[in-house]
């Protein structure tokens, strides 16, 4: 198995004679850890534009931080960023780029932004009449599916396709939904991975994990993210500002022990709980001392990320209902944006968590995707 960026590099003369723009950011690696900027100077594309997503072009910018324009520093072209002006910087391809090449490691989750990033750019060109080519890579927490479907009206930046939550897919298969449901396929393009087994974990394929931001450091941290990133909708710490980030949970007024047992008495699949004392150094209750849990994997074939972290903000509420509360930004609560429904918050609030999950959790990948899927 090769990404579909070595075997774009193969046989660049796809691009002979065309101005290509590359989405992408520091994750944007061949097998041997070259960056895919380089690697296509190299093999002769003329390069004319760099865009980077939410993070910057070197992950490095915190959660929701705005990034201003600027130059790669090694090889001095220009880098636009779209995050957060992406209809503005869409706006501009044509002004370099008659093709945008899509190259980004995805992490498998629904409300992670890259995937959003991907609508905008076939969503422009639509409007624009420039092409995307998605140079695909692997789903690196396998083919596994977890959730429920999205209502119409929360579709959001943080819930821009008809997906569940864990969504199993690659970044090229979300690229075909995107096009089919756009009716722009003749300006979308997929290079595949032959040989890719969607039932393999990022690690058994024998590529290096490149942090696509600054809180997903690894690839365990990737599926713990595809439940635990709902605590972002609540008043208790997802663990920035951590050495853990979204293993760690907690909140000043919570009993660590308390909630541990209380967990591990949920006997879910996969998963063990112990007792966690931390300070986060950004994000909510910087500098707070906060009790709760960090999150193990005892057996991530068994583990249900989703579940699990509905489970521990149902405990939450539970155990202390003065102390919780759900976020807000403006007028809506951020757990419907994650969400992609106010259903979830509301069984959640009425002890109706399990009939939740019965009524819309989505059990087969194939019964949602159809002819969308590649491997």
């Amino acid at each position: 198995m090769v990404t579909g960026l070595e075997r774009l590099l193969k046989s660049p003369e796809l691009l002979s004679g065309r101005r290509v723009g590359l989405m992408t950011n520091r994750s944007g690696v061949t097998s041997t850890l070259e960056r895919n900027i380089e690697a296509l100077l190299s093999a002769g594309v003329h390069l004319e534009v760099i865009f980077s997503p939410e993070h910057g072009l070197y992950a490095a910018a915190r959660d929701g931080e705005p990034v201003s324009e600027t130059k790669d520093k090694p090889t001095g072209i220009t880098v636009i960023s779209t995050y957060p002006r992406i209809d503005e910087a869409i706006s501009r391809v044509n002004e370099f780029a008659d093709v945008v090449l899509f190259d980004i490691q995805d992490v498998g989750v629904r409300f992670y932004t890259y995937i959003s990033t991907l609508r905008k750019f076939i969503e422009g060109a639509a409007d624009n009449g420039y092409e995307v080519i998605v140079l695909d890579r692997p789903n690196p927490i396998t083919g596994r599916v977890e959730g429920w479907l999205p209502e119409p009206e929360f579709h959001s930046f943080v819930c821009a396709a008809d997906i569940p939550v864990r969504h199993g897919l690659t970044i090229g298969e979300v690229a075909r939904l995107y096009a089919t449901e756009l009716g722009v396929n003749d300006l979308v393009d997929v290079i595949t991975m032959p040989g890719y087994d969607k039932s393999l974990w990022l690690d058994e394929l024998g590529l290096p994990w490149v942090p696509p931001s600054p809180n997903v450091p690894t690839p365990d941290t990737a599926l713990v993210y595809a439940g635990m990133g709902f605590i972002e909708g609540t008043n208790m710490s997802e663990g920035r500002g951590t050495t853990r980030p979204f293993f760690t949970v907690g909140a000043p007024w919570m009993d660590a022990f308390k909630v541990a047992d209380a967990m591990n008495s949920v006997n879910l699949p996969g998963v063990k709980f112990l007792p966690a004392f931390f300070k986060p150094s950004l994000s909510k209750h910087t500098g707070k001392l906060c009790e709760g849990v960090e999150v193990f994997v005892t057996d991530r074939d068994a583990f249900r990320p989703v579940l699990t972290a509905l489970k521990l903000i149902e405990m939450a509420m539970r155990l202390y209902p003065d102390d919780f509360e759900w976020v807000k930004h403006g007028d809506e609560y951020w757990i419907d944006k994650l969400a992609g429904t106010s259903k979830l918050r509301e069984a959640i609030e009425q002890g109706g968590l399990d009939d939740f999950l019965n009524e819309n959790s989505v059990n087969s990948q194939m019964d949602i995707y159809q002819d969308m899927l590649l491997y």
